[in-house]
């Protein structure tokens, strides 16, 4: 397993691909701007949903911005990546403010998931 500290926070990759998507990330080749606008959007104590979180690096940004009382509300369907997901939450100690969820968006009823809370910000995969 493939292992890389990214922004300050400790990411892992099962695949092969996705450590090329790490070393993408390490080397800032991967949608620097994005990350860092999308980090910024995100204000202490919002409620965000990362739709297709992937490996978490996203969902992570969040987590880290919306502090002990926002929520990040993180869909994967891949099995592997969800796994891969939601222990790149808990090596961040993360675990408080992420919903992780197993299915995408439209197999979870997003209005059910998120529970009638009001959505800050939207990250489409």
């Amino acid at each position: 397993m493939e292992q890389a500290l990214i922004a300050g926070l400790r990411l892992s990759a099962a695949r092969r691909a996705d450590g090329e998507y790490l070393d993408e990330l390490r080397r800032g080749d991967r949608d620097p701007f994005t990350a860092e606008l999308f980090a910024r959007s995100v204000c202490e104590g919002a409620t965000v949903v990362d739709a297709g979180a992937y490996l978490g690096f996203h969902t992570l940004l969040a987590a880290r911005r919306v502090g002990a009382d926002g929520t990040v509300f993180a869909f994967e369907p891949d099995p592997e990546w969800f796994d891969t997901m939601r222990r790149n939450v808990r090596d961040n100690g993360l675990e408080d403010r992420v919903t992780a969820l197993p299915l995408s968006p439209a197999e979870a009823g997003l209005d059910e998931a998120l529970g009638g809370r009001p959505v800050d910000l939207i990250r489409l995969a």
